[in-house]
Parts: structure tokens; sequence; C-alpha cells
């Protein structure tokens, strides 16, 4: 009886050792193996965040809009974009930039894009966001995966930029002077150029997005 008993606490220490073995060291090994695939999106929200960027300045050098200079007050008439209006020309420029971006992918990976992309772009008090829906197949020799959204953030005051000129818009109009008394509380600073037929002023934040637009 006691022989068995004996045996019985042998078999159940061994158990025991072997338990905490796997315990101990099971983790470990899981640990170490990482798939090419754990990076991917954080490529392609990299790719996003640098269009996303280029974008912005884009549309902000050209006071809300894709192109050109804008001028938000022309005589008597007022023409300030609204938040959507820049929000949509911002989304625009994304779409037709990101098929050019190129993720940075691990060696072997190969990437295969479908359908169009659609862009949403918010714009905050400090900050500018954007969402993409766009279908990409990444692959390698032994794996697939697909991936159809990116996001990303910028710290670009570019809301803060288009409500200060809309405050200086306003004010042009009604006095035809530029007041900048808005600019204290919005953490922005300005630039101030005067020719024979229009001003143009530049807000800048302090990631320096400059917002340009003119007055005539």
């Amino acid at each position: 009886m006691r022989k068995a008993q004996v045996t019985w606490f042998v078999i159940l220490g061994v158990i025991l050792l072997v338990a905490l073995a796997l315990f101990m060291f099971w983790p470990r090994s899981t640990a170490a193996i990482k798939s090419p695939m754990d990076d991917v999106q954080s490529a392609l929200d990299d790719c996003l965040s640098k269009v996303l960027e280029e974008s912005v300045d884009k549309v902000a050098y050209s006071g809300g809009y894709p192109q050109g200079i804008a001028y938000f007050v022309n005589g008597t008439f007022l023409d300030v974009p609204s938040r959507d209006v820049v929000e949509r020309s911002v989304a625009g420029l994304v779409e037709s930039a990101i098929p050019g971006c190129k993720p940075l992918l691990s060696q072997g990976l190969s990437l295969d894009r479908k359908g169009s992309p659609k862009a949403q772009v918010l714009l905050q008090n400090e900050s500018v966001s954007a969402t993409l829906d766009y279908l990409s197949s990444i692959s390698n020799a032994d794996m697939s995966r697909l991936f159809d959204k990116a996001k990303a953030a910028l710290p670009k005051r570019l809301d803060e930029e288009l409500t200060a000129s809309l405050f200086i818009a306003n004010e042009y109009q009604k006095t035809r002077k530029v007041d900048l008394t808005d600019l204290i509380y919005r953490n922005l600073t300005s630039t101030v150029t005067q020719s024979d037929s229009f001003i143009e002023v530049t807000l800048t934040d302090a990631s320096d997005t400059r917002f340009r637009f003119r007055l005539s």
C-alpha cells in the first residue's frame, strides 16, 4: 500500500513538473513567432498619414480649395469655403494620391489594390483625421490577406485657421481693414502682404500648416 502511494506521488510530481515547464516556456516560443502580416496595417496607416499631410498642406495654401488661391472677399462679395467644402477638398486629393503611395511592407510581400479609394476627412479643433476605404490584397508565397481600411490623424489646426479666416473676411467686408485680434485665442500666427489690387493673408499653426487667402 505504501509503495503504491509513493508511486502515485512520483507520477503526480512528474505531471506538475511538466505542467510548470510548459507554462514557463510555451509563451516564449509562441511570442517569438512573428507573421510578416503583423506590420501591414501600420504600413497602410503610415501611407495614408503621408498622403493626408501633403493634401492638407496643399488645400490650406489654396485657402480651402484643391488649387489656385481663394479670394474670400472680392469687392462686396464674401466667399469663404465651409468646413464641408474643405473636408471634401482634402478627401479628393487623398483619393487621387493614395494609389501612388507604396507602403513599406516586409520583404516578400506584394500589394494588389482593388477598386477605387474612398476617403472621409474630418476637421477638428486641433487635428485633421481621415478614414480610407480601399481594398488591398497583401500576399506572399505562403499566404494572402485582405485589408480594406486605413486611418490617420495629424496635429494640424486647419479648422481653427478656417474659423479665423472667416472672422477676418467678415470684418474686412464691413470695415475694409484686416482685423487679426481673433488670432490671440487660436494660437495662430499671421503674415499680411499688400499689393495694388489685393491683400494676402497667411495664417500658420504650430505644425507649419499655412492657410492662405486674399481680400480684394
